[in-house]
């Protein structure tokens, strides 16, 4: 949690880098690095990160990121007894030549790779795609790298949902910036059930009130208060969808004292009431 650069050790003697995690939780610190990265979220849970968005994650899902999208992905309080297992492949722009995305044949992944500097995430995808992502560390020769390129190939086809709409927060020059956001949303993603004091967070920032409060708006385009509720009513809609509890306990549990307030919230970043959301989700 203590560097926002993350340095990817891509080994001279292949093309890209593939690698599995499993374990306890999902802690990433909120991070960039200079190579595109294709998760697959074999299992686990919880809240993700991205350059000014935050938006809840599940396993099954695919998510895929161009060099320098800021991101990190935290597990959901209650489902941290879970274990978190990801399948992380990294790669260059150029691992293929610079011209490789230029051909006729790979006009459709060089507009996939272009996507990506938006954040991308994929869901309901193919148990026959899913797998092949998962085999692709189990391949040898110019079968590890057919894989690889056939799994760009079906996401391209795809789709997929952007994550940013515009803001991509650039690399080097804000490390800095990054490592303080970083502990921010640290402190917020542990203490949003309950108390969440922006006094702490300017603390944590090591900023008067003042500068905190313009400093978190200029980086984020959004005030504070406005980001704790996004981390609040993202875990209200996984446990409006997933579980029976009453709205009322819902309300409670994400960290709010006044259920109309709540029911507010809810609806200004949804467009629905929480009963109206539940609904909805289990008519689909």
């Amino acid at each position: 949690m203590e560097v926002s650069y993350e340095k990817i050790w891509l080994n001279e003697k292949t093309l890209f880098l593939f690698r599995e995690f499993i374990q306890h939780r999902f802690d990433s610190p909120f991070h960039w690095h200079d190579e595109y990265e294709l998760i697959y979220l074999k299992k686990g849970q919880g809240k993700l990160v991205a350059g000014n968005r935050v938006l809840n994650f599940k396993e099954g899902e695919v998510y895929f990121f161009a060099p320098r999208v800021s991101h990190a992905f935290f597990n959901i309080p209650e489902k941290e007894f879970s274990r978190a297992h990801a399948v992380v492949v990294h790669f260059t722009g150029n691992f293929l030549g610079d011209h490789f995305w230029k051909k006729t044949e790979t006009v459709s992944l060089a507009g996939l790779l272009k996507k990506a500097g938006h954040g991308l995430v994929f869901r309901q995808l193919s148990d026959t795609l899913l797998r092949r992502f998962h085999c692709i560390g189990k391949k040898k020769g110019i079968e590890r790298l057919t894989e690889l390129l056939l799994v760009l190939e079906q996401l391209a086809k795809a789709g997929g949902e952007r994550i940013l709409l515009k803001e991509n927060l650039p690399g080097s020059s804000y490390k800095e910036d990054h490592q303080v956001l970083e502990k921010v949303y640290r402190y917020v993603a542990e203490n949003f059930q309950h108390a969440v004091h922006f006094s702490e967070a300017a603390r944590i920032a090591h900023m008067h009130k003042a500068a905190f409060c313009r400093f978190f708006k200029r980086k984020t385009k959004k005030n504070f208060s406005a980001f704790v509720n996004e981390i609040r009513i993202a875990h209200a809609q996984n446990l409006l969808s997933e579980t029976d509890k009453k709205v009322i306990d819902v309300c409670y549990e994400c960290g709010y004292e006044s259920l109309s307030y709540f029911n507010r919230q809810f609806k200004l970043l949804t467009g629905y009431t929480p009963r109206e959301f539940r609904k909805r989700m289990r008519s689909a």
